[in-house]
């Protein structure tokens, strides 16, 4: 690490937008640099809609941390970053991150979710003289890292593509180092190519606050059914989620089964399947008037309010439609000892099955999944489950501060 006695030195984090991951890992970081003295000035560069999410799901005032700058993206930059294909979106992004190191004088820029930038950085693009960049990759998925069927064609060709992009992106010498969320890709990278040795892994973190309170709402305490079996999906509910599979499987379950569940659905619904989850809704009621099994609670919840409900659940669902990359659901379950059901796809069957977490299942398929939900209401197989994890093992290396400490020293050791 660099620690020049001169000027201190500047770096951005960038983020433009504000669901999944990015939030957290931005609260984690902004954390870390409130209690811990750098040499360098710290900017981030957000949109308020992230701001807005912190705020309202954790009480969390970015702008107010001490340590940090920050630097807020327009409406219309965020849109462009955020809308639109792949390809738009990359170059919106790349254009917008090169005007902020303009602004700021930063020399370096570390990207929360490095994966849209493969194109311009496999393209040659270079931030400027003097400039670096570094960043988190999410779905490496170019290396076979389960037995979650064949792969389909699309996926196929989507790999290659990716192996290409991924060779020229490590070759740009403005990229200084690749952190990735896959602990088995970093060996693949180094093996495959020729600078594949700046891909190195960082654990996902659980960012869940031990501390963490604050008003549970009603229609969370409402959620919970005695005498159930509690299954538990949140997040955002997409359709890449696995949301209409998980509720074909509950309906397809037999009358007495479905009596002793309970399907909990907290999160926000996307558009991309709203309409659908609504006549899924309605097909249950028509077969089960008055069903207890489901619950829906649609809106982003608070930190302390996951905490309650995964608290309060017997097993916790990672199902989701053939997903790359990692699964926060896994480190919530993990940390409150709840076996899951998951996708036997890519990393996240990979990890259930290494650190055996729970159970796997063809997640494209319903009837599967409501076998495996079935299994998943007697309490014996449960406890059974619960004995054999290796929870411990799993979680080691994934705490807020360990993992900012490991972005600062990617961004330390180029800036």
């Amino acid at each position: 690490m660099s620690e020049s006695s001169g000027p201190a030195s500047r770096a951005l984090v960038f983020e433009p937008d504000y669901l999944g991951h990015q939030p957290a890992y931005v609260r984690a970081l902004a954390s870390w640099l409130r209690r811990n003295a750098v040499p360098m000035d710290v900017t981030f560069v957000v949109g308020r809609p992230l701001l807005e999410r912190l705020r309202a799901e954790d009480g969390f005032e970015l702008e107010r941390n001490g340590g940090v700058k920050v630097s807020v993206l327009s409406d219309e930059e965020t849109a462009r970053c955020t809308q639109g294909g792949l390809v738009r979106r990359a170059i919106a992004r790349w254009g917008v991150m090169c005007e902020r190191l303009d602004v700021t004088g930063a020399s370096h820029a570390h990207i929360l979710f490095l994966d849209p930038f493969q194109l311009p950085l496999a393209l040659g693009r270079s931030p400027g003289p003097g400039r670096t960049l570094s960043g988190i990759l999410f779905r490496p998925s170019i290396h076979a890292v389960g037995d979650g069927g064949d792969a389909q064609a699309t996926e196929r060709f989507r790999d290659a593509l990716k192996a290409t992009l991924y060779g020229r992106m490590l070759g740009n010498a403005s990229l200084t180092s690749v952190l990735t969320l896959d602990p088995f890709f970093p060996q693949y990278a180094r093996v495959r190519f020729a600078h594949g040795d700046k891909v190195r892994a960082l654990p996902d973190p659980i960012i869940e606050d031990s501390t963490a309170s604050g008003e549970i709402g009603a229609d969370v305490v409402s959620a919970p059914a005695g005498g159930r079996t509690m299954f538990l999906m949140f997040g955002a509910l997409t359709v890449r989620k696995g949301v209409l599979e998980i509720l074909q499987a509950l309906i397809a379950l037999p009358t007495a089964v479905r009596a002793r569940v309970q399907l909990v659905l907290a999160g926000r619904i996307d558009p991309d399947c709203a309409d659908e989850v609504e006549e899924l809704r309605r097909r249950l009621e028509s077969i089960d008037p008055g069903s207890e099994s489901l619950r829906v609670v649609d809106r982003f919840l608070s930190t302390a309010e996951l905490k309650w409900l995964v608290a309060r659940s017997e097993v916790v669902l990672a199902t989701y439609r053939r997903h790359v990359g990692s699964s926060g659901a896994l480190m919530w379950a993990a940390q409150h000892s709840k076996p899951v059901l998951a996708q036997d796809y890519g990393l996240v069957g990979a990890l259930v099955r290494e650190y055996r977490l729970g159970e796997v299942v063809d997640s494209t398929n319903p009837a599967a999944i409501a076998a495996a939900v079935s299994h998943f209401t007697d309490a014996g197989a449960r406890r059974s489950l619960s004995a054999n994890a290796d929870w411990s093992r799993f979680l080691a290396g994934r705490s807020a501060d360990e993992f900012a400490e490991q972005v600062m020293d990617a961004i330390r050791e180029a800036a």
